[in-house]
């Protein structure tokens, strides 16, 4: 379980334990990938001691909540069905039950489908969850995905004339500081070439 006793806010996704990471769409949809992607990038910060914690979506902006029903769902507004208890267990894995209905839990099924959280307990592997370093989050967050749009428009006007399938190689003019296209006013550092290859639009360094 991550540290909350400090001020800063913890950025993070959360990989459960039968293969999937949590994730919280625009529309509001709680699921979980097998692959971390931008739904699946999160903001979990301490709302107050012994463990009582909120959760956001980096990239939908919605707070993850739970129902008396035990339907969890992403909402726009923060509010008492939003704060979760953040557990850990025996197992050194981590359980998220609902603080406004105690004994309702946050769960992922084995389809990836957010499960009714009065349906399953601590215990059960489908609430377990561990946390992991986003790939290049700090990259990602400096970059709203119209400039990543962008940026690739880029790519493709440079790429426009080479037949062979684009390469670092086909990049010339090699400096200390950086590599330039043929297209000028164009230049990718080595760490804007690496950093790309994450979102998947060059191959690898």
């Amino acid at each position: 379980m991550l540290s909350l006793n400090s001020p800063f806010l913890c950025l993070h996704s959360r990989f459960v334990g039968i293969g999937y990471h949590l994730q919280i769409l625009s529309n509001g949809t709680i699921g979980g990938v097998h692959e971390p992607n931008e739904h699946s990038f999160l903001k979990l910060f301490a709302m107050r001691r012994g463990g009582v914690v909120g959760i956001r979506g980096i990239k939908s902006g919605l707070y993850l909540c739970m129902s008396r029903e035990g339907v969890a769902h992403g909402a726009g507004q923060f509010s008492s069905d939003c704060l979760f208890k953040e557990s850990l267990e025996e197992n050194f894995y981590t359980t998220f039950s609902s603080l406004s209905h105690p004994g309702i839990y946050l769960a992922l099924s084995h389809k990836g489908e957010a499960k009714r959280g009065t349906s399953v307990g601590r215990h059960q592997t489908c609430t377990h969850f561990l946390p992991r370093r986003a790939p290049n989050l700090n990259w990602w967050l400096k970059h709203s995905m119209a400039e990543i749009h962008a940026f690739k428009m880029t790519l493709d006007k440079v790429q426009q004339g080479i037949k062979a399938r684009w390469r670092i190689s086909s990049l010339t003019e090699i400096s200390s500081k950086g590599k330039r296209t043929n297209s000028p006013g164009v230049v990718f550092t080595q760490l804007d070439v690496c950093e790309l290859d994450w979102i998947g639009f060059m191959k690898t360094c």
